[in-house]
């Protein structure tokens, strides 16, 4: 069995994909110049770029995200925070010096009072002692009150209380053995 193709059929056949082949290709520019304008015309739009180079566009995306505007702020608070390390430097050199002078008085109210006194009647006992030997700004100072709070805790940690224990807040009698303690006349009078 054979075929035989007919020519003229074959032929038609040939010459469409020809002509559907030429119109989908790419085409040069001299055969089809419109899709090479419109190419060239999305490209090169006529409208020049406001900026002169790649790092122009980068400093005004930038300012237009708030970048510029966030550094500046920070170099600003650094500045800031530098002339307030000058003033500390200063005044850490006087607070640790008015604390060298009165850490012998901080530790003798805390250690006869076991750790028992509230922080701020500790600094009021320790300021009515030694009030003119420091300016104003010491007894104000935050780093104080946390020193006399860590040294009372530590002493008071020496003397642990039980919460079980019963006679808290009882009354004890007076007797000959704590008579002593009671009564500072007793001597005295004996």
């Amino acid at each position: 069995m054979s075929f035989k193709i007919n020519k003229t059929v074959s032929d038609s056949f040939l010459q469409e994909l020809e002509s559907s082949l030429n119109k989908t290709a790419v085409q040069p520019s001299r055969v089809d110049n419109s899709l090479f304008h419109q190419i060239n015309n999305i490209m090169n739009s006529g409208v020049k770029s406001k900026f002169n180079s790649v790092s122009e566009v980068v400093e005004d995306m930038k300012v237009r995200s708030g970048l510029t505007a966030y550094l500046s702020k920070l170099s600003e608070k650094d500045k800031e925070e530098k002339e307030l390390n000058k003033i500390s430097t200063a005044s850490d050199d006087n607070f640790i010096e008015c604390l060298n002078k009165i850490k012998d008085t901080i530790s003798n109210v805390i250690t006869s009072t076991k750790g028992g006194l509230p922080v701020h009647a500790i600094l009021d006992k320790i300021k009515s002692i030694h009030f003119e030997d420091c300016d104003s700004n010491f007894w104000e100072d935050a780093r104080l009150v946390d020193y006399v709070a860590k040294a009372n805790l530590q002493e008071k940690s020496k003397y642990p209380t039980s919460l079980n224990n019963k006679n808290i807040g009882k009354v004890m009698p007076i007797n000959e053995s704590n008579q002593w303690d009671n009564d500072y006349f007793y001597g005295i009078n004996a």
